[in-house]
């Protein structure tokens, strides 16, 4: 099990590529997570995944999960992510 505390920044997770992983959103706020080749400089193809939940995420070759969260409140108060290998 692995931890990756989110910012506005979106930032690659660090995952072996064709495998199948569970994340789990350990946050009080909506984060976003894409794939793609680069870094997303907005979130208008990513998806939305709620407080408290979870979402299977597959790393296909040549490109890279990218995850992030919105500062809305202006607190900073941002939340992590728990990451494993799906059984």
């Amino acid at each position: 099990m692995a931890t990756q505390t989110l910012n506005s920044t979106p930032t690659a997770l660090s995952l072996t590529a064709d495998t199948w992983y569970t994340i789990q959103c350990r946050s009080t706020k909506n984060f976003y997570i894409q794939t793609a080749t680069s870094a997303p400089s907005n979130d208008d193809s990513a998806f939305v995944i709620s407080p408290y939940s979870m979402i299977q995420a597959k790393r296909g070759s040549g490109e890279q999960i990218y995850v992030w969260q919105n500062d809305v409140r202006g607190d900073r108060g941002y939340g992590f992510l728990v990451v494993e290998p799906s059984a």
